[in-house]
């Protein structure tokens, strides 16, 4: 009889499993995180960074397996997302054949925005041309008020889960990020202290790291999986979500026909129902 193989940590999930990591900063944070979650050591590390320090770090001292799911969360996933682990497992259940799967925080921010750049632009400015320069020096010149996203192309706080491919685009970005910040000099546009919730004391690079992964999202067709929020009521009103996907719907449109910019769908980005 072939000897079974011992059990390894993490999620159970399509087709293999899924490691699922907790950046801990403190004994308490430390303490708060339970299994399937495994906790991931950032008390030493640089703190100006916020997740992306501990995630390139770990990418860059550990090979990755073909067929498992990795992502790296602060403590206060996946409560900030608005699910459940058991959500998490269904999603990667249902989805063998994705690359990435997206958890972001607020769902209705790509329905709202035109994405995830004019989005952070409102509340710390200066963070689309921060990515545009970024992206410019990488031969990538983009008008990021131009990207029309949507649900499959958006997420925030780093809150997706993601195999081999898409983890090594990932750490070559994000290492190409740090490194032009790291040797831009004290005038670069990334170091401006910025505001969010109410503490004035935030580097836009911040801003600009998380949004790392919308990028990709946006250039590389991956294959993406996310919960359905527009079908589950627990995300929202029916008339919040029927709007949703009618504001979806028109956004889709005006990509399909090159339309450029969001000043049409104002209106509608401005009249959707509340969430109850």
């Amino acid at each position: 009889m072939e000897r079974a193989t011992p059990p390894t940590p993490g999620l159970p999930a399509a087709g293999g499993r899924a490691r699922l990591f907790k950046i801990f900063y403190d004994e308490a944070s430390r303490a708060s995180i339970q299994a399937p979650f495994e906790p991931l050591d950032n008390r030493d590390g640089r703190a100006d960074w916020f997740e992306l320090w501990p995630m390139m770090t770990w990418l860059e001292r550990n090979p990755l397996e073909d067929g498992v799911w990795y992502g790296f969360f602060s403590p206060k996933f996946p409560q900030k997302a608005g699910v459940s682990l058991d959500d998490v497992a269904r999603v990667l259940a249902g989805a063998p054949e994705a690359d990435v799967a997206l958890f972001t925080y607020d769902w209705l921010i790509p329905v709202q925005s035109l994405n995830a750049w004019t989005q952070g632009e409102r509340w710390q400015p200066g963070l689309i041309a921060a990515t545009e320069a970024f992206l410019a020096s990488r031969e990538q010149p983009v008008d990021l008020r131009a990207v029309s996203a949507d649900l499959d192309d958006t997420v925030l706080s780093n809150f997706f889960v993601a195999k081999k491919r898409v983890w090594e685009d990932w750490l070559a970005l994000a290492r190409a990020y740090f490194d032009y910040v790291e040797r831009g000099g004290p005038d670069l546009l990334d170091l401006r202290l910025v505001e969010h919730n109410s503490r004035h004391d935030y580097p836009l690079k911040v801003f600009v790291q998380e949004r790392l992964i919308c990028w990709l999202l946006h250039t590389r067709g991956y294959a993406v999986a996310r919960p359905d929020y527009l079908a589950e009521p627990k995300f929202g009103s029916r008339a919040l979500r029927l709007k949703a996907e009618w504001i979806l719907q028109a956004k889709a449109r005006r990509r399909r026909s090159g339309a450029r910019g969001s000043g049409p769908l104002q209106r509608l980005l401005s009249r959707l129902p509340p969430r109850a």
